[in-house]
């Protein structure tokens, strides 16, 4: 039986890939066809290659300065990290600089986007290095890549999850990651959390001092307490109308910038550009996966960590053992020869 998987894109989360490789292995369950996008192409490759564990000890050896160190801050037009640096980290610790795809002990396969058409572009043979490159190029994150008389561009933007890949390759059967699967509930969440916090503040700001006082004095027939004119419960309303206004905006602020009340700062261009990008993937994912499901669609709970927390290695790895560990009855089910039911590796 010849097991395939899928390794979506989704940035920095995507060091999730090495943990559910990592718990596979422990069922005695080792892919023989990989494809993978963006990120799913780095970890691929270098899984396709034997040097995932040379991939793991570069993920956990990032930190925010680490991190920080690969941006490009002399041409940011070009692209928020330094592409040089990257290819040399990538070629010594991923896929080196004189593999080819045909080579790998694995078959490998990783999707780019062709621009001028934004059609995909799967690619089989050839430097790896250089095809993955291309897989990964984010846009506003890395600039295009030129190849074959073309320019690519990240695989995310027309098939995340590359279960097709997989099944063109000859898998029977086929194990998917999806990165995105939890970003949007979470926003979905947080925008609950803000309807109700308004709510109560809005609530909050009608319980003036003195409420509870003119509540029970006389009014006259224009709404105004006793001793109090009308002018002065027309002034007390809009009083209370701005009280409200400026104990939400805050509050509102926030909740858009992702941050504290004191953090009321509006989302930056690059972070609106990843977000959009990873919205427009989910959204594409869900599409494409309903066309054509996978076996097993491991979803690791992810939406915790930004599009470039690459120094939170440690958190992903182990989300995406934990994950692999949670689908361990549907594994068995589509694998049955190498997760029996005791739990014992079989043979794959």
């Amino acid at each position: 039986m010849n097991v395939g998987i899928a390794l979506g894109s989704g940035s920095a989360r995507g060091w999730a890939h090495i943990g559910v490789l990592e718990a596979l292995a422990s069922m005695g369950v080792e892919p023989c066809i990989v494809a993978g996008t963006s990120i799913g192409a780095v970890v691929g490759a270098a899984y396709a290659a034997g040097r995932l564990s040379a991939v793991r000890e570069w993920a956990c050896a990032f930190s925010r300065k680490g991190v920080a160190s690969y941006v490009n801050f002399t041409g940011l037009l070009k692209g928020l990290i330094s592409p040089g640096r990257l290819r040399e980290a990538l070629a010594e610790h991923a896929v080196p600089e004189d593999l080819a795809i045909e080579d790998m002990p694995r078959r490998f396969a990783c999707v780019a986007t062709e621009m001028s058409l934004g059609r995909e572009q799967w690619f089989t043979k050839g430097p790896a290095l250089d095809a993955v490159w291309a897989s990964m190029a984010l846009p506003a994150v890395l600039p295009p890549v030129r190849r074959k008389g073309g320019w690519y561009v990240d695989g995310g933007l027309v098939n995340p999850v590359p279960v097709s890949v997989c099944r063109a390759l000859g898998a029977d059967v086929v194990i998917a990651v999806n990165l995105n699967g939890a970003l949007l509930p979470g926003l979905a969440r947080a925008g609950a959390q803000a309807k109700e916090a308004r709510a109560a503040r809005f609530a909050a700001a009608a319980e003036v001092p003195g409420a509870a006082r003119d509540a029970g004095s006389p009014r006259d027939a224009d709404g105004a307490a006793g001793g109090e004119t009308p002018e002065d419960g027309i002034r007390g309303q809009i009083g209370r109308m701005a009280r409200a206004v400026k104990d939400y905006a805050p509050e509102w602020l926030a909740r858009a910038g992702g941050g504290t009340e004191s953090e009321a700062v509006p989302p930056g261009i690059l972070e609106t550009v990843l977000a959009s990008v990873n919205i427009a993937q989910d959204r594409i994912t869900r599409s494409r996966m309903a066309g054509d499901p996978p076996d097993v669609l491991i979803a690791p709970r992810l939406g915790h960590l930004g599009l470039l927390d690459y120094h939170r290695a440690g958190e992903a790895i182990a989300e995406g053992r934990r994950s692999t560990e949670e689908m361990r009855p549907a594994i068995q089910f589509a694998v049955p020869d190498a997760v029996p039911a005791d739990g014992r590796p079989g043979q794959a």
